[in-house]
This record gives C-alpha cells, sequence and structure tokens, in this order.
C-alpha cells in the first residue's frame, strides 16, 4: 500500500487510512470509516489506524476490525454527592469549549441508584477513540468524580441503570468534523480526505 505524502503528517495521528480496490484516503475520522463500512460496495475495504506519524512522512499504522466502529466506550466520573457531579458536569462543559474533544462525544450526568457513588458524570465516544479521549482529558485537566470508571461494559451497564437529568453533545474541531454521507462520497478516490496544517 502506498501513502501520499501529508504536508503535515504528525496532524493525522488518530485518523484512518481506508483502503479501496485500487486506492487509498488517507484522513478519516472514525465516524466517516464506520459510514464507509456500513455500505455494501466497501463493507469489506480494509481500515488502518494512524497510531503515530513523524515529520519526515514516516507512519505507524496498525489495521482495525471493521466491528470495532460498532461499538461505543465511555468514562464515568463518580461522586457520592450530587452537587459535586453538577460542578463537575459544568466543569467539562467549559473545558471543552475552549479545547473540543478529538471526535463527537456524548456527556451525561445522572444518578445510579444503590451505588456508593451514585451520581456521575459519563463521557460516551466511538471506542475507536479511547486513546484520543485519554490525551484530550490529560490535555484539558479535567479531574471530576471521586472515582473514575471506564469502557464498554460501563456503557452498557450506564444506559441500563442511570438516571439521566442533563445531556450534552460535544463536537470535535471544524477540522476534524466528521463529513455527511453526501460529502464523504464525492472525495472517494481522493488520496488526502483533508487537508490539516
Amino acid at each position: 500500500m502506498k501513502l501520499p505524502v501529508l504536508d503535515n503528517p504528525t496532524a493525522y495521528r488518530g485518523l484512518y487510512v481506508f483502503e479501496f480496490d485500487d486506492s487509498v484516503g488517507v484522513g478519516y475520522t472514525a465516524e466517516e470509516i464506520e459510514s464507509l463500512l456500513e455500505t455494501e460496495r466497501f463493507a469489506e475495504g480494509k481500515v488502518y489506524k494512524i497510531y503515530n506519524a513523524a515529520p519526515d512522512g514516516t507512519m505507524e499504522i496498525r489495521g482495525v476490525p471493521a466491528s470495532h466502529f460498532q461499538m461505543e466506550s465511555g468514562t464515568f466520573f463518580c461522586s457520592s454527592e450530587a452537587t459535586a457531579a453538577a460542578e463537575d458536569y459544568e466543569t467539562l462543559l467549559k473545558l471543552a469549549e475552549a479545547t473540543p474533544p478529538p471526535c463527537r462525544t456524548k456527556v451525561q450526568a445522572g444518578t445510579l441508584e444503590g451505588a456508593q457513588f451514585a451520581h456521575g458524570v459519563g463521557l460516551i465516544y466511538p471506542a475507536e477513540a479511547e486513546d484520543e479521549i485519554g490525551r484530550w482529558l490529560l490535555e484539558i485537566g479535567y479531574q471530576g468524580g471521586q472515582t473514575v470508571e471506564a469502557g464498554a461494559s460501563r456503557v452498557s451497564h450506564w444506559y441500563g441503570h442511570a438516571k439521566v437529568y442533563w445531556r450534552a453533545q460535544l463536537s470535535p474541531p471544524q477540522s476534524l468534523a466528521p463529513r455527511n454521507r453526501e460529502e464523504l462520497f464525492e472525495t472517494i478516490g481522493q488520496p488526502i480526505q483533508r487537508k490539516l496544517a
């Protein structure tokens, strides 16, 4: 597989390469990959994640199974007090406004009846974005909750047991915003899917 020359290779870390029958496209988001894989035409395409990239254009990429794009993961910041969870929720929204997350992310605040730390703030995102969300949380310095739990099983538990009272949707920076299907399919065949400075 021959990848195109990128002007700023390091900016593509965390994005994806999609290998079509006769070409490759570099710079897809997880949501865009999911849209491609949902079609009969591209369901068998090969997907690679860009884990690292050097200024000289050298890239570390790894294959990703298609099933990963249908899963959600989450990070939950839990407290024993409702007021602490409310403050955590507001703090997270303010930090995200200043520094948007790397992908679309749901933020929910709610209660889990019977739990020791029953008041939680949850971030729910595509499972493929776990590493990027972790780096983003470190970058913004978010330190919510008395306890932190993470993973796909925690999302299932939250959906099944939480009484959610606040919800918000966080969006990535415009340069990483997923395109709609029409825009996505218009660019198939272009080796570089988005220009990143």
